[in-house]
């Protein structure tokens, strides 16, 4: 089990999501009221409730849209979720994109961290002169202490230095980045931002998606996570493999013999695609 709580926002039962959620399923005949927008909400924290308690990466292995609808008690509730891009359904899995975002432990402690912080800068606000005066005073004492060198000497500094430097590395590996830098982090290094040996291309295979579609699904991601003020990640191949099984941005389907065909988002992102290589 995740945890026993998920984030919601406080102005969720104004999000025009929420809106166009009421409108798909026609829950009301007349102007949407703040009720019917507060249902819309309670189903929602009941979906977000059954990945956060069943799920540690964002899939529900086993569920459909129907299946979903049959615990929440709401028919076509999850597909007007799918439609706005708050689910997506992997073969016979059912989807949260983002979830990493805003649910799991991980997503838990960065809230109660920012809650911590935020309680702190409150804190700090509410000193007394002469408190604060104090704890700044205090502040520089510590500061202005040399620091004690560990035993062995000069060698052991070195190693204390490696060290630091090492762990410094890696809190800045773990730090959210935009896609741009990470394509420039990328072609500094060397590296391909998604390499042959990724796990993704095995399951396309599977999945029978082709690489031009494929190809024209990254440059789709490319093109919407490049844009200003797109959302920072800490791991991009790991979001974009999940684009990818989740079919994000509806550019393909599989028609009737299980062939992977183009839809007519598709289309229109390859024809976009084509112009801007020409």
């Amino acid at each position: 089990m995740a945890g026993d709580w998920i984030k919601m926002r406080a102005d969720l039962h104004t999000h025009p999501k929420v809106v166009r959620i009421l409108s798909a399923l026609n829950a009301v005949k007349h102007a949407h009221t703040v009720s019917d927008a507060l249902r819309v909400v309670g189903a929602l924290h009941a979906v977000w409730c059954v990945f956060d308690t069943h799920s540690d990466d964002g899939y529900l292995h086993g569920y459909m849209p129907e299946t979903m609808d049959a615990v929440i008690g709401w028919p076509g509730f999850t597909q007007a979720m799918i439609d706005v891009g708050w689910a997506a359904v992997d073969g016979e899995t059912l989807v949260m994109p983002g979830f990493s975002e805003h649910n799991g432990q991980s997503a838990k402690r960065r809230a109660q961290e920012t809650r911590r912080k935020q309680d702190a800068r409150s804190d700090v606000r509410n000193l007394s002169a002469p408190d604060a005066d104090k704890k700044r005073s205090r502040e520089e004492k510590r500061r202005s202490k040399p620091p004690i060198p560990p035993v062995g000497g000069i060698a052991s500094c070195a190693d204390a230095a490696i060290a630091a430097t090492k762990t410094n590395n890696s809190r800045r590996a773990k730090t959210a980045i935009a896609l741009t830098t990470f394509l420039e982090n990328c072609r500094s290094s060397g590296e391909k931002p998604i390499p042959e040996g990724d796990s993704i291309f095995d399951y396309a295979a599977k999945a029978g998606i082709p690489n031009d579609i494929l190809l024209m699904h990254w440059q789709e991601f490319k093109a919407r996570y490049c844009e200003e003020g797109a959302k920072h990640q800490k791991d991009w191949r790991a979001v974009y493999r999940n684009s990818v099984r989740g079919n994000w941005y509806k550019l393909w389907r599989m028609d009737g013999n299980g062939a992977c065909t183009l839809t007519t988002v598709g289309e229109q992102a390859k024809r976009a695609h084509m112009k801007e290589s020409a």
